[in-house]
């Protein structure tokens, strides 16, 4: 630590002054700052991190504090507090591969004219809190309805879609 002579020496300011500026009571607006920053940060977490100022301040109006987006941006910025949003993921389709892609025996036309006669599946990415699940749906397209579904958590560990069928809840016979 500096000794506080120097230290007024190097900013130019009169030791007097420093002394005065300590004793000097809290401005209303410090105080209010202070109760705010307290609400703001409660907010924030309980948004799990989710919320800025503009979502931040009418809840602050809800709860009966008045103050600007402006001002709760400020003492964010004190804070240093920011939002943080979860961008949008796109997994790359690879088109390099060295799989044989299936032929497209439907031509887009995924409408049955009998139960049971086709059968169509298809693999959604959810990002969750506990990292990337992997669904995988099996659905009849006669009654549009999914009869079997399954979560996983690695795409290279993902069951075959007749392996997926094997399973107590999702077998059925094999489409005619």
């Amino acid at each position: 630590m500096f000794a506080i002579r120097t230290m007024c020496r190097v900013l130019e300011v009169s030791v007097s002054s420093y002394y005065a500026w300590t004793q000097r009571p809290e401005s209303k607006r410090t105080k209010g700052d202070m109760s705010l920053m307290r609400h703001i940060r409660e907010i924030f977490y309980n948004s799990h991190l989710t919320y800025g100022s503009p979502r931040i301040a009418p809840t602050l109006w809800k709860l009966g504090l008045k103050c600007s987006r402006c001002r709760v941006a400020r003492l964010m910025r004190i804070m240093s507090i920011k939002s943080q949003s979860a961008r949008k993921f796109k997994i790359p389709t690879d088109s390099k591969h060295q799989e044989p892609i299936a032929p497209n025996l439907m031509n887009q036309d995924f409408s049955a004219k009998a139960p049971n006669a086709v059968w169509t599946s298809d693999i959604k990415d959810l990002r969750t809190r506990s990292g990337w699940q992997y669904l995988t749906v099996i659905m009849e397209p006669f009654n549009r309805q999914g009869f079997h579904r399954d979560l996983f958590q690695e795409p290279e560990n993902r069951p075959g879609l007749w392996e997926t069928l094997q399973k107590p809840t999702g077998f059925m016979t094999k489409p005619v």
